[in-house]
C-alpha cells in the first residue's frame, strides 16, 4: 500500500461539485415541482453525468401561502468540468447543502 494511497479520495473530491437548482414546488399545488430523476434527466441529455442527487433547501424563510414557494432544491453531484454547462441550464454551484 502507498504511503500516498490516502490522497487519492481527497484528489477525486476536488474534481466533482454540487449544482442546486429550485425545483419549483409550490404550497397547496399537488405533484409541483420537478423530481430527481427529472432533472438528471435533462442533465443527461446534456451530457452531464449525475454521480448524485438529493433534494435541499435553499435555506431561506418562505411564507406559507398556497401558490408560494417552498424553497425546496434539486442538488446534484457532478464532474467539475461541467460546471459550466450546468450553469447554462439554471444550476447554480452550492458550497453546503441544506436538508
Amino acid at each position: 500500500m502507498s504511503k500516498l494511497s490516502w490522497v487519492r479520495p481527497l484528489l477525486s473530491l476536488a474534481a466533482v461539485v454540487w449544482i442546486m437548482r429550485s425545483d419549483g414546488a409550490q404550497f397547496c399545488v399537488a405533484g409541483s415541482g420537478e423530481t430527481l430523476v427529472q432533472g438528471s434527466a435533462e442533465l443527461a441529455a446534456a451530457h452531464i453525468e449525475v454521480l448524485e442527487s438529493k433534494k435541499g433547501s435553499d435555506g431561506k424563510m418562505h411564507a406559507q401561502v398556497c401558490g408560494g414557494y417552498r424553497g425546496s432544491t434539486n442538488n446534484y453531484l457532478i464532474n467539475k468540468d461541467k460546471l459550466n454547462q450546468a450553469v447554462a441550464l439554471g444550476y447554480s454551484e452550492t458550497k453546503s447543502l441544506r436538508q
